[in-house]
């Protein structure tokens, strides 16, 4: 539904009155994701891999978020290059750089704290998450407001709500917070195509990998989502990074993984095929792949905090 009141904003050189929602740079139909704090977390695991830590936010409920595991990167697979200061999204999914997977690292939060865990993680190893919390919830939730700093600054409501007395969660925008806006610029749509690859008797291994880099110009580490979708591997679903793929027998057989650095949004494209008698994995068909890569503006490397 177009609703006929409300705040809207157009893009540059179109009418916002006739502009489709999905198009406007802002709407007061719908909330903006309002980032209340962000910052880094380590935690350093003992000799069996395993180590828990926190960071308090005291929001009183579990916050929604988004988390980035801070490392250098090398995939030797790919090049012979080591990608200082780099973020990789969603350190709880595997992922290729550095040659292992990293599904030992879980993030989580509840109504106290954002916490970071290794479980089974390389022994006497300290990892590093950059995270993004926002006032949006995780969860349903009808307590207290979080404490406020005073009411100077811009609030805009939702439909239905007394914008001098609705909850800071139940803002559509609030100045108190950030907002997590696109890079225009860098939204990207690319597609790459991979060869066909088939382990045999003679070769019963076969690795491949390939990748694609974005260049975005903003001289720091974005915040970035991607999404890819696949001509082979099921082609009507859109699947987001990183991704990880196993085949029949439940080995590893294909992922897309990415990180971000101060020049790069690198997306890599992993595919393995195994000679195992009397069932050896289907080859690998020849694959077209089509990437959209969402680059914000928030820069990782920075903490933020409206508490």
């Amino acid at each position: 539904m177009s609703l006929s009141y409300g705040l809207k904003i157009g893009t540059p050189n179109n009418d916002a009155l006739t502009q489709a929602v999905k198009d406007l740079a802002f709407t007061s139909q719908y909330p903006t994701l309002k980032m209340i704090l962000s910052g880094d977390i380590s935690v350093t695991t003992d000799g069996s891999g395993d180590g828990t830590t926190s960071v308090a936010h005291n929001l009183g409920f579990a916050p929604a978020y988004f988390a980035f595991q801070k490392r250098t990167v090398q995939w030797t697979t790919l090049d012979a290059s080591s990608y200082a200061n780099a973020y990789v999204p969603d350190p709880g999914t595997a992922n290729q750089w550095g040659g292992d997977y990293h599904h030992m690292l879980h993030v989580y939060t509840d109504t106290t704290n954002i916490y970071l865990q290794a479980k089974g993680a390389a022994a006497s190893t300290t990892y590093t998450i950059h995270y993004i919390l926002f006032l949006d919830l995780s969860e349903a939730y009808t307590g207290a407001d979080i404490a406020s700093t005073g009411n100077i600054g811009l609030k805009i409501s939702r439909e239905g709500e007394n914008v001098l007395t609705a909850k800071k969660y139940q803002l559509a925008y609030s100045s108190r917070c950030k907002s997590i806006q696109y890079y225009d610029v860098n939204y990207k749509t690319t597609t790459l195509t991979l060869p066909i690859m088939y382990a045999s008797p003679v070769d019963t291994e076969v690795e491949e990998g390939t990748y694609v880099d974005i260049a975005h110009g903003l001289g720091y580490p974005p915040f970035f989502l991607a999404f890819f979708r696949s001509d082979t591997y099921i082609p009507t679903i859109s699947y987001s990074v990183p991704f990880l793929g196993v085949n029949a027998a439940d080995n590893f057989s294909n992922g897309v993984a990415g990180f971000c650095d101060a020049t790069r949004v690198r997306l890599s494209f992993w595919r393995k095929s195994f000679w195992s008698a009397p069932s050896p994995d289907p080859s690998w068909a020849a694959e077209t792949i089509t990437l959209k890569i969402h680059i914000f503006t928030e820069d990782l490397s920075q903490t933020f905090s409206a508490l």
